[in-house]
Parts: C-alpha cells; sequence; structure tokens
C-alpha cells in the first residue's frame, strides 16, 4: 500500500516511517506536520491509507479526514492516539475511521492493523460493481459504450505526467495449474504493493489469451527499477514450478494506444521458445535475431500416421517428441512452428477419421486446432499433440479396431492404395466373402468400403498437396488415380474444393 503519515512529533512521524519502510512490504510516500499539509499533498498522491495523529497544532486529525471527505478525496484511516485520548479514538473510528494504533507503538501492531486495512481494501475491490481491471476489460474486449466509458475514466484516473509513459508486462499461464496461477497472481500484487512508490498500475487477468499483466503510469528510469524487480520474482517462481511461462513487455504514451501496445506484448511472448524464459522479451530483443527458412518434418508426419495405424501409442508418443525437439533447433519463427504443429495435428485426426470415426468425432470436439493456436509454448504443443495420438490410439483398442480382418483390411489398403483396389479383391484376399466384410467393415468403421477408400486416398492427397512440390497428375498418380480429372472431380466431391484451390 501506499501510505501517508501526518504526525506533528517528529520522532514519532520519523520513527513510524521508517518503521513501516523497513519491516513491511508498503511504502510511505510522504509525511506531513499537520492537518493542513495533509489535504494539500492527500488529494494529489491518492495513497491507499493516511496514518494520522489525533491532535495537532493548526488542524488536527480529525478536522483533515472530514475536510477530505467534502473534497472527494476520501480515504482509509488510521489514527494513532495515546492511552488518554482513548475514548476520542472510539469515537473517530464510529465516523468511519479504519483503525487506531495506540501509543507506544510497535512492529506487531503496526503489521497487524496494515494487515487488516490491507484485507479491507481487497474486499472493497471485489464487492465494488466496477473497478480498474473491469474497466480495463471493457476498454479492450466492449462495445463502443463500454469502451467510452472506460476511456473516460482513464483520462481522468490515469493521466501522464510529462517525463512518464504507460508499460504494459505481461506474462502467459496457459500451461500451468490453477494452484500455480494464484501463486502468480500472488507475486503480482505483492509486486504491486512493493513498488506502489514508481507509480500507479492496474493489474489484471485475461481469459481470452490466458495472461495475467501489470499496466503501469510511471518514469522509465522507476520502469527499470519494476522491470528487475518483477524478474527476480518471475525467475523464482519458474525455477519452483519449472514451468515455461514467457514474459513481455511493451511501452506507449497515449491512452488510445493501450490495446495495440497489449496486443504487442502478447506477440512478444511466442519468442519465448527462442529467448528462453530467463528474461522480459522486449521488441528490440525480437529485430536483433536472425530467423532460419522452416522445413516442415515430413518423414517424422509419415512416421507418425503408421504409429497411429498400428496403434503404438509408444511410438506415437516419441515421435511427437522428436517433432517438438525438430522446432527449437533452429531459430524459426513462431508462426511458422504454430502453423507446423497444427499441420502436425491435423495430420493425427485426418488418421483418426480414417481408422475410427468415433475418434475422429471425439477429437473434434476438443477443439484442439484452436488449442493449437492459442499456445505459445513447446510444452503446450506437446501436450496437445500427447493428448490427440494418446486418444486416437486407446480409442481404437476400447472400439475393437484391434479386429483381425478389420486390421489386415486396413493393412491391405494402406499397402495397395495406389492400385485399382475393390471390396472383392480385398476379401479374396481375406478368404472371406464380400458380403462378410462389407457388413463386418461398416459397423467397425462407420462408412463402407469404397467411400472409406476414397478418403483415404484423398487425405493422401491433401497431405501431398500441402507437403510437396509434386505436379497435381503425380498427386493422383500417387493416389491411385490414373486419370488426373477424375482425380479433380473426387477431390471435389470430398472436399468443396478443387486440389489447385486447395493448395
Amino acid at each position: 500500500m501506499k501510505i501517508v503519515v501526518v504526525e506533528d512529533e517528529v520522532t514519532i512521524r520519523e520513527g513510524l516511517s521508517n518503521l513501516i519502510n523497513e519491516n513491511t512490504h508498503h511504502t510511505v510516500i510522504a509525511k506531513c506536520k499537520n492537518g493542513l499539509e495533509g489535504i494539500q499533498l492527500i488529494p494529489e498522491l491518492k495513497p491507499d491509507l493516511v496514518i494520522t495523529d489525533i491532535r495537532m497544532n493548526e488542524m488536527d486529525g480529525l478536522q483533515m479526514l472530514r475536510k477530505l471527505k467534502e473534497m472527494g478525496a476520501d480515504t482509509n484511516s488510521v489514527i494513532l492516539s495515546g492511552y488518554s485520548e482513548f475514548e476520542y479514538a472510539r469515537e473517530a473510528i464510529q465516523l468511519g475511521v479504519e483503525d487506531y494504533l495506540l501509543k507506544p507503538i510497535s512492529i506487531d501492531s503496526v503489521n497487524k492493523t496494515l494487515k487488516k486495512i490491507e484485507k479491507n481494501i481487497e474486499k472493497k475491490q471485489i464487492s465494488s460493481d466496477i473497478h480498474p481491471e473491469m474497466y480495463l476489460q471493457y476498454y479492450f474486449y466492449g462495445g463502443t459504450e463500454e469502451q467510452n466509458k472506460a476511456k473516460k475514466y482513464f483520462e481522468s484516473a490515469f493521466s501522464l505526467a510529462p517525463t512518464e509513459q504507460y508499460t504494459i508486462f505481461c506474462g502467459y499461464l496457459g500451461n500451468i495449474s490453477p494452484e500455480e496461477m494464484e501463486d502468480i497472481k500472488y507475486q503480482f500484487r505483492s509486486l504491486k504493493r512493493q513498488t506502489a512508490d514508481l507509480g500507479e498500475s492496474i493489474d489484471f487477468y485475461d481469459e481470452i489469451n490466458h495472461s495475467r499483466s501489470l499496466l503501469i503510469k510511471s518514469t522509465k528510469q522507476d520502469i527499470r527499477k519494476l522491470e528487475e524487480k518483477l524478474l527476480e520474482k518471475i525467475t523464482s517462481v519458474r525455477i519452483i514450478k519449472d514451468k515455461e511461462i514467457p514474459w513481455a513487455m511493451a511501452s506507449c504514451h497515449s491512452i488510445d494506444e493501450w490495446h495495440k501496445t497489449y496486443l504487442q506484448a502478447i506477440k512478444l511472448l511466442s519468442y519465448g521458445t527462442i529467448i528462453g524464459y530467463h528474461k522480459i522479451i522486449h521488441k528490440e530483443d525480437i529485430t536483433s535475431l536472425s530467423f532460419k527458412d522452416f522445413r516442415y518434418p515430413m518423414p517424422l508426419e509419415k512416421k507418425l500416421i503408421s504409429a497411429l495405424s498400428d496403434g503404438n501409442a509408444g511410438s506415437a508418443g516419441d515421435i511427437i517428441k522428436k517433432f517438438c525437439a525438430y522446432l527449437i533447433a533452429e531459430d524459426y519463427v513462431p508462426d511458422d512452428l504454430r502453423h507446423a504443429t497444427l499441420r502436425f495435428g491435423t495430420s493425427i485426426s485426418e488418421t483418426a477419421r480414417e481408422l475410427n470415426q468415433n475418434a475422429y468425432s471425439e477429437l473434434r470436439t476438443k477443439e484442439y486446432p484452436q488449442k493449437i493456436l492459442q499456445a505459445k509454448t513447446i510444452s503446450e504443443w506437446k501436450r496437445i499433440l500427447l493428448e490427440m495420438s494418446e486418444k486416437v490410439c486407446t480409442k481404437n483398442k476400447k472400439e475393437g479396431i484391434s479386429n483381425y480382418t478389420i486390421n489386415r483390411t486396413l493393412e491391405f489398403i494402406r499397402s495397395h492404395y495406389k492400385e485399382g483396389i475393390t471390396l472383392e479383391e480385398t476379401a479374396q484376399m481375406l478368404d472371406i466373402t464380400p458380403e462378410y466384410l462389407s457388413t463386418l467393415f461398416k459397423r467397425e468403421m462407420g462408412m463402407n468400403f469404397s467411400t472409406f477408400l476414397k478418403e483415404f486416398r484423398i487425405s493422401y492427397a491433401k497431405r501431398l498437396l500441402k507437403g510437396s512440390n509434386l505436379k497435381i497428375y503425380e498427386i493422383a498418380e500417387e493416389c491411385g488415380y490414373n486419370n488426373s480429372n477424375y482425380f479433380t472431380k473426387v477431390f471435389k466431391e470430398v472436399t468443396g474444393i478443387s486440389p489447385a484451390e486447395f493448395r
């Protein structure tokens, strides 16, 4: 909390201020020798708490508090009193003063009182209809009316001095547990209290971007101090929790630029995959980087599809880990990594569609593509891909796709899809009747043999269209279509667009 001490006795005024500054995480931002000085400074400084003596020359403590209330500068207050003023102090509390400190003052009594006031302030913030954090949500994501209302509030409460700037510190929390998120929240609020003298600030959580941020107005010099303190705190949390938690910061000089600056900080978070999690990322850190051209690891995708087709969750998991290691082997643009991961995840979904419609439907309900696009760390991508592959392998086993006949059928299709295979030919290879294979296949796979074969070929064609430089007629041949025009017709029938448009 930011605190102003109003006391006419120098020894008590200095002693109490030193006690607070040296033994608590709160800060005395001003000291006044009487109530007249108090009413001049307090409206300007907007402290969280005023600690005032009752009896002082020129204007006593209660007169000052009454005057501040009339001026619209009402604040939390604690009075100092001696034993002879005890009844007077009790009367003051009935008039709205939060608490009192009895002279002589001890460290324990100060700590106890400050903790009580701090809790009361937090309760007021929670119970109030609208507070700065909510106004910020309105300003960033609300409608026009809400944005205008929030802007007026900020123009009134957060106007800049000539030497100040707005800075947003932002941390990504999408890959930590609720308990760990509370830890980060505590660290943020603790930091905010400890650095209250550096400038006014708002800490807020953004559910859309899974980020916790601190917006502060202060001088460049004070921002550097705050950055050092924040780095010290978040580094200790990262070591304890051993999590990938990227942090970034961006600055501006106008309330109109807040949202743009915030989005800039959000974008910088993705570069934690390159820069690491030991520092707060600045825009200048990115401009100094030299990025490599990313080449999609098609051989790993093919191995993954094979492992999934065999229901080998262990092998699929190893391939996914190799893929994630490949992503950070060089300095690549984060968007390239995100799109590569999305493509790798899509190959899992497409394989599920070929193997088991139920597994495919379950993957779709989980909105994995959206999760991949929102994620900003390698560990998240790895977790999402592993979860997807596990669902495919587990679902296959639960659904009985390990059925010997169906497994042999799928293996035959994977090995001969380039050829003009038919249901009859496959049934002959299995030494069963076409009627029995047709019934069994429809029951196990959720579609008939010819539809599955067509979608299998088109699925492979889509991967070749995106992942190779083969001409369309060459892709048609690779997928079992000797006539490229017929291939185009079938592709459009399945996807709704031509191969050229898909590419």
